[in-house]
């Protein structure tokens, strides 16, 4: 679609400066998103003088990095294959996710990513796990199980055990943030409207944050934070920038923007081993989107836990990326460096 891009804006002395930048064919122009950060100086916001006090209240002290006693390999699978009804998921996908990755997972709309995420992400049966539409449909159980079928249970290992044995382990230590989970997210604030921010970015620590209707079901439990979890909800959501002031607003009020803030705080609390950002920075303003780009390079030189991030834009990933995963039809197309 061709659009006519001019932009207003005031700069520093508050001289209204208007430019041009012709007609594209994307949904997001880098000059244009260049010129907003040289307008605006954006170049000097930053919070990184607060992350380093806000992760070690979530992880720890992990200056050292990853211990001898942890896992080195989070997840690996060989040759796995998913099929749906009427047609195929994955094909021959063999992958293994280290202690300390990076991974880029990319490919075009339909390609396989979401499916793949969702298999290391879903602590329960895919056989069984109603999609979100079914769910819609019933509010609270679902209407039927989605017809999903393969050898992936036998063939993926997450944590050490194979993934119809680590459905404990997932849910403890597994951040996940995707379009789905957001939507799940709305809904359980539809169900029970008196969710706050504050809740849900809690619920990641009572097994929330996670692929599936175990989201949502998990968010609607009753329970209450102790000191220090409710030091951590103000540290993750300083982690993500989100201000404190709205931890205690209805979840429902927010903005998708401000809501999306909260997903990926709640994906942080836990100090998840295995991240997982499916198309996360969705919604996201700018300023807020490159924070959570450098985020996720800030929580890559710790090496404290694998990180995967499910992008489409070049911009949307860290330049400290370690390992491309690209698929195509549901099928490697390219797995190794970044090129």
């Amino acid at each position: 679609m061709q659009i006519d891009n001019w932009v207003c804006l005031k700069n520093k002395q508050s001289q209204v400066v208007t430019k041009h930048f012709g007609e594209y064919e994307t949904k997001r122009n880098e000059l244009l998103d260049a010129y907003i950060k040289d307008v605006c100086n954006t170049g000097q916001i930053s919070r990184h003088h607060d992350w380093d006090k806000a992760y070690n209240c979530i992880f720890g002290n992990t200056e050292s990095g990853n211990t001898e006693s942890e896992p080195r390999l989070i997840v690996s699978c060989n040759n796995v294959n998913v099929s749906y009804a009427d047609s195929e998921g994955l094909r021959n996908i063999s992958w293994e996710i280290h202690m300390g990755d990076l991974w880029a997972l990319l490919g075009a709309n339909g390609s396989g990513k979401s499916t793949l995420a969702r298999l290391f992400a879903t602590p329960r049966s895919m056989k069984s796990e109603p999609s979100l539409a079914q769910v819609l449909q019933d509010k609270t159980t679902g209407v039927e199980a989605m017809t999903m079928d393969g050898n992936f249970d036998d063939q993926c290992n997450i944590f050490g055990s194979s993934r119809k044995d680590s459905y404990v382990l997932m849910q403890e230590n597994i951040g996940f943030v995707s379009i789905n989970s957001h939507m799940y997210a709305i809904l359980a604030s539809q169900i029970k409207p008196s969710i706050t921010v504050f809740d849900v970015i809690l619920s990641g620590l009572k097994g929330a944050s996670v692929s599936g209707q175990l989201g949502m079901t998990a968010l609607l439990l009753d329970f209450s934070a102790t000191e220090s979890e409710s030091e951590k909800v103000n540290h993750a959501a300083v982690l993500v920038g989100l201000d404190e002031k709205v931890l205690s607003s209805p979840f429902s009020y927010l903005g998708l923007g401000a809501q999306r803030q909260a997903l990926l705080a709640r994906s942080l609390i836990l100090a998840p081993k295995l991240l997982i950002w499916d198309e996360a920075f969705q919604g996201l303003d700018y300023f807020v989107r490159e924070n959570a780009v450098k985020l996720l390079g800030y929580l890559h030189s710790k090496k404290s836990m694998a990180i995967v991030n499910i992008v489409h834009h070049s911009d949307e990933i860290p330049p400290t990326i370690s390992h491309v995963l690209e698929l195509e039809k549901g099928q490697t197309k390219y797995i190794g460096d970044p090129k």
